[in-house]
């Protein structure tokens, strides 16, 4: 037997504090000739995971992950020094993700020499480095932020138990990174190390098909 997991991604489990997300509605799965149906509401904007499951619980087939009920941030303020960067054929872009290296540089002072990293995980949510704000952001395939995590910490930030326990995901330079399925690596090159944080959910349900 296969079933069909809703997985409400937990914006508390990447280091944000957000109110309480809730199934409101279902879900239901109902079989309509040669496809299933598959209705629900959420309590809040989030995202959503949609998957088949085998009777192990392993993840057959992804079929799709985004934002419900939400939009993308609004602008940046009026007053945070940025350069607009014009990307010829994107589908989407998204403004956050730094350092972005260019010839001239733009006029700053500040070292951009080094690129970026980011990565896609199955459903195709992009996880993708702030390198100068010390966090990541998580988008959708439209380029809808779902959540961002991370905060300044040096060397004596390492979570919970260590010389100094906050923040829980410290970071002070990680331009590169890798997803794994609930799994999130990054490599924090000036605290010399590699930084793994774990994902969760708010919420989780199963129907059988």
């Amino acid at each position: 037997m296969r079933f069909c997991a809703i997985c409400l991604l937990s914006a508390a489990a990447l280091g944000a504090r957000a109110e309480e997300v809730r199934f409101v509605d279902g879900p239901t799965v109902t079989k309509a000739r040669d496809r299933f149906e598959v209705r629900f509401s959420v309590s809040r904007a989030t995202d959503v995971e949609v998957a088949i499951l085998d009777d192990r619980g392993a993840v057959v087939r992804h079929l799709g992950a985004g934002v419900l009920g939400g939009q993308s941030d609004p602008p940046p303020p009026a007053d945070l020094p940025y350069e607009r960067v014009a990307v010829a054929g994107a589908e989407w872009t998204f403004f956050g993700i730094s350092p972005v290296p260019a010839a001239n540089n733009w006029g700053h002072r500040g070292c951009v020499c080094q690129k970026i990293g980011f990565d896609v995980d199955g459903f195709g949510r992009v996880f993708a480095p702030d390198v100068l704000r010390c966090r990541v952001h998580v988008l959708d395939g439209r380029g809808n932020r779902i959540a961002s995590f991370g905060r300044y910490g040096n060397a004596d930030s390492a979570g919970p138990g260590s010389a100094v326990p906050v923040p829980g995901i410290p970071l002070a330079w990680a331009p590169y990174l890798a997803v794994a399925g609930r799994d999130v690596y990054l490599s924090d090159k000036l605290n010399r190390r590699v930084v793994h944080v774990r994902l969760g959910y708010a919420a989780e349900a199963t129907r059988p098909l």
